[in-house]
């Protein structure tokens, strides 16, 4: 892994879809300076090899393996841009090996970790985009249950009670979306005037990705197939596409300096309610903390 001059473009999740998509389009901006990461090391190297990148190796289901990658990277240049697309859509309970419920995990806690190990390693200017999804907001309908926000701590190990597994599961993937959005905000507000930009993005319905590969066999030929004919309808997008939107915000110089936005496709709009209580973001903000020191990631 090495980042040349002026510093490297990371892409959590690079391997497949959306990430990889993205990865690709910045490989055309910033030749030879952007890594894309994977859990796979042989895997992770081959998509890179096909887009001209850089493999790194990092799951954010590892408090570890976060702390492994932030290491590797100090030893390079500041890093000019951060995209955390690497996501699980799960519809079971899995939980990582530092114990905590694996949908919060990936699609949050571990990104918020990871941007915290990396925040004096960031040049300045520089951006970071968080992927989320509409999801996170109870007026998009989605077909999963809506977010429920509670403690960190609950969400990090959830007692699911008499709610079915798949619906209680469907919730944290949705409710981590929600903590990813206030967490651009939060984030915005503390190092915006630094030069970090932060927005959240919504690449919003992308049939044909791995999002369904923990669906039942009905629901992933329906999501590979069926729902591709969606494409042209509004709020539905390619692959190409969508990391093509994800990609601008990194490289559109028009955004230089925009930050604390939700981005969807293309499009600024607003995101949930919820999102914008800013008791709400110090909390989550606050716990994400308490948690992670408990883990040894005094940030």
């Amino acid at each position: 892994m090495r980042a040349e001059q002026h510093g490297a473009v990371v892409v959590t999740g690079g391997t497949s879809g959306i990430g990889r998509a993205c990865a690709s389009k910045l490989t055309e901006a910033f030749p030879g300076k952007v890594i894309i990461t994977g859990t796979d090391e042989r895997r992770t190297a081959a998509a890179a090899r096909g887009i001209s990148a850089e493999p790194a190796v990092l799951d954010l289901r590892s408090f570890e393996s976060i702390r492994q990658f932030t290491q590797q990277l100090r030893s390079q240049p500041p890093i000019r841009a951060l995209v955390c697309n690497a996501g699980v859509q799960l519809n079971h309970r899995r939980y990582t090996a530092d114990g905590i419920e694996e949908s919060f995990a990936v699609n949050y806690l571990g990104h918020f970790a990871l941007i915290q190990l990396l925040l004096d390693q960031l040049a300045r200017p520089s951006r970071i985009v968080l992927v989320t999804s509409g999801a996170h907001d109870p007026k998009v309908w989605s077909g999963m249950a809506p977010p429920r926000l509670c403690s960190v701590a609950d969400l990090a190990f959830p007692i699911d009670g008499n709610e079915p597994e798949h619906r209680s599961a469907q919730r944290s993937y949705t409710t981590a979306k929600l903590c990813s959005v206030m967490a651009a905000y939060a984030l915005s507000r503390r190092y915006a005037e630094e030069g970090i930009s932060i927005n959240a993005f919504d690449p919003g319905l992308v049939p044909a990705t791995n999002a369904a590969r923990d669906a039942t066999a009905t629901v992933r030929l329906l999501w590979n197939t069926v729902y591709r004919l969606a494409i042209p309808l509004p709020g539905v997008s390619t692959v190409a596409a969508a990391g093509g939107n994800l990609a601008r915000l990194i490289t559109d110089p028009e955004l230089a300096g925009v930050s604390g936005c939700y981005f969807s496709g293309r499009h600024q709009r607003a995101s949930s309610l919820d999102s914008y209580n800013t008791t709400y973001q110090r909390d989550v903000w606050e716990q994400s903390l308490e948690l992670l020191r408990k883990y040894g990631i005094g940030v």
